[in-house]
């Protein structure tokens, strides 16, 4: 029931915005559900494994955004397009 009714639901809403992305022209990807599990990851790295093994998590909140930002800079640096690159560039 955990994996249905989460991990499937976030994998569903996931690659449904990753879907979105050729459609506006931010994202290049042959396969969606390759791109998603790359982005996924990304943000997750080892955490599951480190968790699993007993090991402890000591970074803040401010530690997961910045790794966010890190895993959604890597992805579009994979996936990305011209007008992604405009987009995510401070004005």
């Amino acid at each position: 029931m955990l994996v249905e009714r989460s991990k499937h639901s976030v994998t569903a809403r996931g690659r449904a915005l990753l879907v979105a992305g050729p459609r506006q022209r931010h994202l290049e990807f042959p396969d969606a559900v390759a791109a998603y599990s790359t982005f996924y990851g990304l943000i997750m790295r080892d955490v599951h494994v480190r968790l699993l093994l007993g090991d402890a998590l000591e970074q803040g909140e401010e530690d997961f955004a910045v790794q966010a930002k890190t895993a959604v800079n890597r992805f579009y640096r994979l996936y990305g397009t011209e007008r992604s690159v405009e987009v995510l560039s401070p004005s």
